[in-house]
């Protein structure tokens, strides 16, 4: 009786450990999705701001 119980229990904790790890896993894709996104903006950023940088110090030579 107990050991039937007691493997039942470790089943059903199985069971919650996979359904827990799957969400986990989506979420962490999702997550690296959006950080990959992000990077790209930075980089977009920098390109930009090195950019304006130049234009200053040309700006900057002109007077």
């Amino acid at each position: 009786m107990f050991e039937g119980l007691l493997g039942f229990t470790l089943i059903i904790l199985l069971i919650i450990s996979l359904i827990l790890n799957i969400i986990q896993l989506v979420k962490i894709k999702n997550l690296n999705r959006e950080l990959r996104e992000v990077g790209a903006r930075v980089t977009v950023t920098k390109d930009e701001l090195a950019q304006i940088r130049r234009r200053l110090e040309k700006m900057k030579g002109e007077l």
